[in-house]
């Protein structure tokens, strides 16, 4: 996850936590027992083209950018299988 982007700001024997941009943490916890339990999350990046072309340079294989009504987005599946989802964080006027 820190060749995500990501800072490490703790690692013990079986839990690390990572920090984004912003202050938003994400709590890593081994599993003892070993179940695969895949999950997925978003991601909001500043540039995605950026972001697609960082992960492709590092060995990763993100799906094309896809652009919708919204947002552009793409996946990347991290080595344990879990999905992230990155988007654009195009801001907007107020609502």
């Amino acid at each position: 996850m820190t060749g995500l982007g990501m800072r490490q700001v703790a690692k013990m024997k079986n839990l690390e936590v990572l920090e984004l941009r912003g202050g938003t943490h994400l709590v890593l916890e081994a599993d003892a027992d070993g179940v695969d339990q895949h999950v997925s999350f978003d991601l909001m990046v500043g540039n995605i083209e950026a972001q697609h072309t960082t992960l492709t340079n590092a060995g990763h294989n993100p799906t094309e950018i896809s652009h919708g009504n919204f947002h552009a987005t793409f996946e990347l599946h991290e080595p344990a299988g879990n999905t992230i989802n990155f988007f654009d964080s195009r801001v907007t006027g107020s609502v």
